[in-house]
């Protein structure tokens, strides 16, 4: 599994896609931090898009690059993996 996070504006969505196909929606909480869960990503180069959403559906921010989760995560000291930019 593939956990991604980060910060949006309280309360907004974020909707997360992957090789242009939706895997899922986070909402930002009171402090502005999000998070998902998403299936299993195989070991190759993807394209994920993240979308920022306010309460009147206008997306906000959209960030859109290449992801390969080989050469972009690393163990972090409590023994989950961590992101690595």
């Amino acid at each position: 599994r593939t956990v991604l996070g980060g910060r949006a504006r309280a309360g907004n969505r974020v909707n997360v896609y992957l090789d242009g196909r939706p895997v899922g929606t986070a909402r930002a909480d009171d402090e502005g931090a999000w998070s998902i869960t998403i299936g299993p990503v195989t070991a190759a180069v993807h394209n994920i898009r993240l979308e920022e959403i306010d309460p009147g559906n206008a997306v906000l921010l959209s960030v859109d690059q290449p992801f390969d989760p080989s050469t972009t995560l690393a163990g972090g000291t409590d023994g989950k993996a961590a992101r690595v930019w």
